[in-house]
């Protein structure tokens, strides 16, 4: 059986969503195994945190990206919340991109996984 490090391993990118798969794959791994999983962003934040002696945030999202990532959790689409938030669905859409940013997720159902785990919104 060869070793891990010895297997081709080819990059692939998808240019839309900068995905690296390679990436995506050693998540995957690390979930898989029952190991916690941060992505280098995060990790980033982590130690430059620990170093500085700085407490970590509690939150990323200002009030208004909660409000958005809950009415997304929930499947509003952007015209709903838009509406009800008393915002264009463009700036509701601006919300998401920056909720997806700051949180490093590239997909609505990881939103909806997000603010699950977060209290957000119910399970069921």
């Amino acid at each position: 059986m060869q070793e891990e490090d010895d297997r081709p391993r080819a990059r692939l990118r998808i240019t839309a969503g900068k995905v690296d798969l390679i990436a995506v794959v050693h998540a995957v791994d690390a979930v898989s195994r029952g190991e916690i999983y941060l992505s280098p962003g995060v990790s980033r934040t982590v130690v430059q945190a620990f170093l500085a002696g700085s407490p970590l945030p509690a939150d990323p999202l200002s009030t208004r990206e909660r409000e958005v990532l809950q009415l997304i959790a929930e499947g509003r689409n952007m015209k709903e919340i838009g509406d009800l938030l008393g915002i264009s669905a463009r700036t509701a859409e601006t919300h998401r991109a920056r909720i997806m940013t700051k949180l490093e997720i590239h997909d609505v159902a990881g939103l909806v996984r997000y603010a699950i785990k977060h209290g957000l919104v119910g399970a069921g």
